[in-house]
């Protein structure tokens, strides 16, 4: 089919064509026209702006980029390119991506959309290119690609972790991961041995450098640089290490020796055991500025905390398989104690064939809360769940083959009936024959590794819902932004305005705000936290009456309770944004605060969104986000109604909880 002839009619003005040039002027579209062979006769000013120069009217051919390529690098011909396709096979082409290279190098993802023009009798005159730049849309999906292999890359470091008893492996894979993951140019663990100098440490583990880098430069000594780490004081990020108060402090240096690896960004994490052992550093480097940044630091801080539960577990492990060899060497009348290390803080019991508790040390009395007197000659089966007991004689069927169960994770029962999370070891008991007559069992408690698990596994959740938020928020603040916006200047600013709230809010919605003083800081009322939080969707003055109505009491807020509620309020905003009342043009919110002597309700009411047909099937990760700082910080419920007319929140919380 041939398309329509775009030839302005008879009765156009005599100043239309440079009308219609003004108008493409002002468009942030790249649009440019050629003639029927390929010379380029337009181009506005978003097109000069994306190839980066100004072609020749009349000399230049297809396109006015001053190189092209393929998506997958290879040169593509001026020739060859979609709009050259578009005029010679006289066809719409679309579907296709190309990359323009600017003269300075700078390469700008594209898809064009180009269009032959023919005049009334059906003869092509020309054509017409809109270059939509999807530079943004690369970055975010680049984003996205690296935010998995980063939590592809924790997983893998938390399985090989948690259940690696090899001092040497866990420590390697602590190193090479947490340097993946922090985007460090080189990554090393030192052990916190200390002679009498104050001055060795031992390199154990490199990651991205080879061990020569260091070895000619001999091990860090006890400077104040390294000293804070090797001594727990806490995690070492600094832009620029050379700004730093404590660098180049020591002699003969005074800094970085000749030849050393280019160490600009630092980042340096103790390693703790749960005693406040240091057990070492983890330490970080960059040749670039401002590398690490917080979340890093956090990621890695809790890498450190599983490294040093894997350290612990792996001593553990050795010293118990130490003990045990040994005491096979003992008496038959000493060989039921061969497992038991009687002033271990860990568990450590003994049990028959038949799984009759025959030994119990001051470890499993305080794990499990049973004495000596209470538990021996009771069956083990009185400390395990009934949905867990088939465990136990599968256990004693490997201890009777000869087996040795490792690093086993799982759930045991305590004398007042609650349960505990325990990693255990189960070792065959052998007597002066070699004969199998029972097995040793090292219990520990995990409880507060797996909380820890769970933590954060809840804030890589958090932190994605939070991204993918962010990116639905700043999708609608353009939208809404376009609508009012006459000029592309005009729109540029007003985008510019409401991230830069929008940047505002999210500070608010951390768990702690730093005024500029460095004291922890927050909105002192309610209602000046929801005008805050509301700002980025509210419209200007000029544009009519406002979005959001907030009425009734207000209440002074503490920073714990007002960080709670900016993120509730800002879950709110977002889910109207992406689906209620604030993804139209004149949807509205009201807000309505009411207070007694004991309880501080909030209504939130949308008006003029899309319909609601119901409630939806499932529930999101931000309802129950909402629902656990409803319920866990603030004392109180929530309730929603799916109203056709736009939905409805009601919070009920204990007033005391507020202030």
């Amino acid at each position: 089919m041939t398309p329509p002839s775009l030839t302005p009619t008879s009765a156009a003005p005599a100043a239309s064509e440079e009308y219609f040039k003004n108008v493409l002027n002002s468009l942030p579209a790249a649009i440019y026209t050629t003639n029927a062979t390929g010379q380029i006769t337009y181009y506005n000013e978003a097109a000069a702006a994306l190839w980066g120069h100004r072609p020749a009217l009349g000399h230049s051919e297809w396109c006015g980029s001053w190189k092209l390529f393929w998506p997958d690098g290879r040169p593509l011909a001026h020739g060859d390119c979609p709009m050259a396709v578009a005029i010679k096979e006289k066809r719409i082409v679309r579907g296709m991506e190309a990359i323009a290279e600017r003269p300075d190098g700078t390469r700008v993802p594209f898809i064009p959309y180009p269009t032959p023009l023919f005049d009334d009798s059906g003869n092509l005159i020309g054509g017409v290119n809109m270059l939509v730049d999807v530079s943004d849309r690369k970055r975010a999906d680049d984003l996205l690609r690296r935010q998995a292999r980063r939590l592809d890359a924790l997983n893998r470091a938390a399985k090989t972790i948690a259940s690696e008893l090899d001092p040497q492996r866990v420590v390697q894979t602590v190193t090479d991961i947490a340097t993946e993951l922090s985007g460090a140019k080189f990554g090393a663990f030192f052990y916190n041995t200390i002679d009498s100098s104050g001055e060795s440490y031992v390199l154990y583990t490199l990651s991205g450098a080879p061990r020569a880098a260091f070895e000619k430069f001999g091990m860090p000594r006890n400077t104040a640089v390294f000293g804070p780490t090797f001594r727990g004081e806490g995690v070492i990020r600094s832009d620029d290490i050379r700004k730093d108060v404590r660098y180049g402090k020591n002699a003969p240096h005074h800094g970085m020796p000749e030849g050393h690896l280019p160490v600009v960004s630092y980042l340096a994490v103790p390693v703790m055991a749960r005693s406040g052992e240091v057990l070492g550093g983890l330490f970080f480097g960059h040749d670039q500025v401002g590398v690490f940044g917080e979340e890093t630091e956090e990621l890695v801080a809790g890498i450190a905390a599983h490294a040093a539960i894997a350290l612990e577990n792996a001593h553990l492990h050795a010293e118990a398989q130490k003990e045990i060899a040994h005491r096979r060497q003992a008496e038959e009348a000493t060989q039921g104690l061969a497992a038991i290390v009687q002033n271990s803080d860990d568990a450590i019991l003994t049990k028959d064939l038949n799984g009759i508790i025959t030994s119990w040390n001051l470890g499993a009395q305080r794990l499990f809360g049973y004495s000596s007197k209470e538990i021996v000659g009771k069956s083990v089966m009185v400390l395990i769940p009934p949905d867990r007991a088939d465990e136990e004689p599968e256990i004693l069927s490997r201890i009777r083959a000869g087996e040795h169960i490792d690093h086993y994770e799982t759930v045991r029962r305590h004398k007042d009936g609650s349960l505990i999370d325990i990693s255990i070891t189960v070792s065959p008991v052998r007597n002066a024959t070699d004969e199998i007559v029972g097995a040793s069992k090292i219990a520990r408690d995990i409880t507060q590794r797996r909380q820890a698990q769970e933590r954060q596994l809840l804030l890589l959740k958090e932190m994605d819902h939070r991204v993918k938020n962010l990116f639905a928020v700043a999708s609608g603040v353009v939208s809404m932004s376009v609508r009012s916006a006459e000029t592309p200047a005009a729109l540029a600013a007003d985008i510019s305005a409401r991230l830069g709230a929008l940047s505002r809010v999210h500070d608010l919605t951390m768990s702690n705000s730093f005024d500029a003083t460095g004291r922890v800081s927050s909105p002192a009322e309610l209602h000046a936290l929801i005008a805050a939080i509301v700002s980025p969707y509210e419209r200007k003055p000029e544009e009519g009456s406002p979005r959001f109505v907030v009425r009734g009491d207000d209440v002074s807020l503490s920073q714990q309770t007002a960080s709670g509620l900016a993120l509730l309020i800002h879950e709110f905003a977002t889910n109207a944004t992406k689906y209620g009342a604030l993804s139209v043009p004149d949807g509205r919110v009201e807000i309505d605060c009411a207070k007694d002597d004991k309880r501080f309700r909030v209504a939130w009411r949308e008006y003029g969104g899309p319909r609601i047909g119901g409630a939806p099937q499932s529930e999101g990760f931000g309802s129950l986000l909402s629902r656990g700082i409803v319920k866990n910080q603030l004392d109180g419920a929530i309730r929603r109604e799916w109203s056709p007319e736009g939905l409805r929140v009601h919070i009920d919380v204990a007033y005391d909880r507020l202030s």
